[in-house]
């Protein structure tokens, strides 16, 4: 059987009883080629160490290190096992791209009592820098200074920030932020893509220049036989001195999930110092058997194993955006979050109005699709963008946007009205 038990802070904890449910053999795209697993101490695993290729590739020559695919966005390991001791804290070092972290293992992981995986984001600071976020998640805004005002949180569910001293939003992913300058809910409950948590604005108030929190990161761990969560899995947020960023994502797979009542799942959106809470992440597990007993906040998405080989990655049929010029300088295929050196854009000369090229795949054609900017320095803004030339398989769009002195981030985003 299965139970939920509801309590009021904080906002949900989920509790597996001894459950099976109709078998499914677990197909795991693991040749092992990373091999074991097995810390004795505390280490951080440094995802810039990653080969770019293709992530079901051999990886035995760069084994441990995993394989970044800029097609999936995604850090992958293909371990042969995982044994992470009590008392061993595993954390990363994020890869330049952001992408989040894929454990594929060909046999048994176990993540025993007291073992910690902190995929948190930054906390943020006053020192002026942007706070870091999980693998897979999105940077909060800075704390900026009297010349430099701070800017909004980043990601699809960025806090926004407005100019006004008072209006700051924390940031979103599952759920909404409680303030109403936070970013928009996005993502699902089958966590595909996988992809974690947004940032936190950055903050003036009573002249006082706050940082904001980072989201938390993203990882998935798929295991071939029995995965025991005993340990911790931190995805959490962080916490922001003006706004906080939200919880970023926890997908757990394997033939069986067992856990000794130790077990904790957080993908928390943090309250700030200022009293506003950022959104929750998203949790999920898909297993055939389920025994004992895990804690997480928010309460887990809990399901059986619907194949043999589950959905890992999006399907090529989704609706898909990416932004294919701005002004004249077309961006790479595989566009760096490096904002402290853009070095894949050309800087726009003059302050005019810069269009944007889109293109979108599998986007109907009465959606909305509007391109996000946010400043190193400053408020954010939303623009509109306008289908150009093509139909709902495949389709061009156009948004003019007025250029920021400085490094700016842009986001595109399709949704259904």
């Amino acid at each position: 059987m299965t139970s939920f038990v509801r309590a009021t802070a904080p906002p949900l904890f989920l509790i597996l009883l001894s459950i099976s449910l109709p078998a499914q053999a677990l197909n795991v795209p693991s040749d092992g080629s990373d091999g074991a697993f097995a810390p004795s101490a505390n280490v951080q695993i440094d995802l810039s160490q990653a080969v770019t290729g293709n992530w079901n590739q051999d990886n035995a020559a760069n084994a441990g290190k995993g394989i970044y695919d800029p097609n999936k966005w995604a850090v992958v390991f293909k371990y042969s096992s995982v044994d992470i001791p009590g008392g061993v804290t595993v954390t990363f070092k994020n890869h330049p791209s952001g992408a989040p972290v894929v454990w594929f293992v060909q046999g048994d992981a176990n993540i025993n009592a007291n073992a910690v995986i902190n995929i948190k984001g930054a906390d943020g600071n006053q020192s002026g820098g942007l706070a870091e976020p999980g693998p897979g998640g999105f940077r909060g805004g800075s704390a900026g200074s009297a010349t430099a005002p701070p800017p909004a949180g980043f990601g699809p569910g960025g806090g926004s920030r407005t100019g006004e001293q008072d209006y700051y939003g924390t940031g979103s992913y599952a759920t909404r932020a409680t303030y109403f300058t936070a970013g928009p809910v996005y993502g699902n409950s089958q966590v595909v893509p996988l992809i974690g948590g947004s940032g936190g604005c950055g903050v003036v108030y009573n002249n006082v220049y706050y940082g904001g929190g980072a989201g938390g990161g993203a990882i998935m761990i798929c295991s071939g036989g029995t995965l025991t969560m005993n340990g911790t899995i931190n995805a959490d947020g962080g916490t922001g001195h003006g706004a906080s960023g939200s919880g970023g994502a926890i997908r757990l797979i394997a033939e069986t999930i067992i856990s000794s009542g130790a077990g904790r799942l957080y993908a928390r959106g943090p309250q700030s110092n200022m009293g506003t809470s950022a959104g929750l992440g998203r949790i999920r597990t898909e297993a055939n058997t389920y025994t004992g007993t895990i804690t997480s906040i928010p309460g887990a998405s809990i399901t059986s194993l619907l194949s043999a080989s589950p959905v890992y990655w999006p399907p090529t049929v989704i609706p898909s955006v990416s932004i294919a010029k701005v002004g004249e300088v077309s961006t790479p295929s595989d566009p760096w979050a490096v904002l402290s050196s853009p070095d894949h854009f050309t800087t726009i000369g003059t302050m005019q109005p810069t269009a944007v090229e889109i293109n979108a795949v599998n986007v109907p054609e009465d959606w909305n699709v509007v391109i996000r900017i946010v400043p190193f320095s400053g408020p954010d803004t939303t623009v509109q963008a306008a289908k150009v030339s093509g139909d709902a398989s495949a389709s061009v769009w156009s948004a003019t946007i007025a250029p920021k002195m400085g490094v700016s981030s842009l986001q595109v985003r399709a949704y259904k009205p």
